[in-house]
């Protein structure tokens, strides 16, 4: 599968049953993004976007913007399982930051990841880290 057959687009409600196949498994079967993706769209402060395999959500992301700080909290990163070691997680990152620094003018951004997760760790190593929690 090339890159090129993956389309970025916002992420809608009605993709709800592929946010759930996506999520089967994660963190043995307790992810939030399941229950919480939706509230994330109706947000004002949100930006959920994703990619669209042939018509079907495989990799969401979503960026809360804090927008008199110029800040964006990037959470939820989620590629379908059919989908991982191709690039997607990448792809999505870098759409999601452009987005937010030209529509939303964010100057900086923070990433929620588990550091239990190496995957997600290794997609930010060339970020510059400035606080762990």
């Amino acid at each position: 599968m090339s890159l090129d057959q993956y389309v970025v687009r916002r992420v809608k409600e009605e993709d709800s049953l592929a946010v759930r196949d996506m999520c089967q498994g994660v963190f043995e079967g307790r992810d939030k993004v399941p229950a919480e993706f939706t509230s994330w769209l109706q947000r004002e402060d949100s930006h959920v976007l994703g990619l669209d395999y042939r018509g079907t959500l495989v990799a969401l992301y979503c960026a809360h913007v804090q927008r008199d700080a110029k800040v964006a909290v990037f959470t939820g990163l989620r590629v379908h399982r059919n989908h991982q070691r191709k690039g997607l997680a990448k792809l999505l990152s870098r759409h999601l930051e452009k987005f937010v620094r030209e529509v939303e003018g964010i100057s900086r951004i923070l990433l929620s990841v588990a550091s239990h997760n190496p995957a997600p760790l290794m997609l930010y190593r060339d970020w510059k880290e400035v606080a762990k929690q």
